[in-house]
């Protein structure tokens, strides 16, 4: 029954810096009704601020625990270019990693918040390159 992925919600202490991160990563953010969203090509992320309660909320939110892997459609080479320019440091990488897609080469950031985010790239000329 399940599709594709819709939208995921992540928990920030700080809607600000969260949305100018997201943005430096090329998500473009709207404010719907009091909820803000951040768009990607095919699934959206909203995000939800400690301290609000809503009415479909996580039984035990918890800000920084989340790990959600995306993949680019660029060369790792240009990833990291843009990651550069964009003041995002990289945590790890690049590093070979098997992903939804089979073998890839990823680098790891963090949002402000401390989530972990894979950006993974199946590009010929990125596989097997890291360590």
């Amino acid at each position: 029954m399940i599709k594709h992925l819709d939208h995921f919600v992540l928990f920030t202490k700080d809607m600000q810096k969260c949305l100018e991160f997201y943005e430096k990563l090329d998500l473009k953010s709207e404010k719907i009704n009091d909820r803000y969203h951040l768009k990607a090509h095919t699934f959206g992320i909203n995000i939800h601020e400690a301290g609000h309660i809503y009415t479909t909320q996580a039984e035990h939110p918890q800000i920084g625990s989340t790990f959600v892997a995306f993949e680019v459609e660029g060369t790792m080479n240009e990833l990291l270019g843009f990651l550069e320019n964009a003041g995002i440091p990289v945590v790890k990488g690049p590093v070979c990693r098997h992903g939804y897609y089979g073998q890839g080469t990823s680098v790891y950031i963090k949002d402000p918040d401390g989530n972990i985010i894979e950006l993974i790239s199946y590009k010929a000329e990125d596989i097997d390159k890291g360590d």
